[in-house]
């Protein structure tokens, strides 16, 4: 079963590769795998692996907020 969410990182792995960005493909992909594993959370811009992710919710992400 095909997914938005496969079709539209497909369309932004194109950009990027166009582009000539290969780390920054290699982020979005680690980001897009830790919100699959994780999907109660989502990646802030900047995210990095091993860094702190938030809450897709304006009341519950505080916490993420609160330390940056």
């Amino acid at each position: 079963m095909i997914r938005i969410s496969h079709c539209i990182f497909l369309f932004f792995l194109s950009i990027i590769y166009i582009v000539s960005l290969p780390p920054l493909c290699a982020l979005v992909l680690q980001a897009l795998q830790y919100v699959q594993e994780n999907s109660d959370e989502v990646c802030p811009a900047g995210w990095k692996p091993g860094e702190k992710s938030m809450k897709p919710d304006p009341k519950l992400s505080k916490d993420y907020f609160a330390g940056v």
